[in-house]
């Protein structure tokens, strides 16, 4: 359980803060079509690490991390042709 919850912490700082910017700038229409599923990743993820440690689980956690990657990449890019205006 601790080691879930490391993890959850450690993720806050790209989640969090994309989440922390669109809301200080306004932009909480960039983050809103895609909170809930990767709230979703998020739980997958810490509910497989809690049920199992093993190969097919990592790589089970592993596939709802990639997805909460690819989303936080997808705003990153949104955020940036906002703000840079490419």
């Amino acid at each position: 359980m601790t080691r879930a919850q490391s993890n959850c912490v450690e993720s806050f700082a790209f989640m969090g803060g994309l989440m922390l910017l669109a809301l200080a700038t306004d932009s909480a229409a960039i983050t809103n079509g895609l909170a809930l599923p990767l709230l979703v990743a998020r739980l997958g993820q810490s509910i497989t690490h809690l049920i199992s440690t093993s190969v097919l689980a990592v790589q089970i956690r592993f596939l709802f991390f990639l997805a909460q990657i690819g989303i936080c990449f997808y705003w990153v890019v949104l955020f940036a042709t906002k703000f840079i205006g490419a």
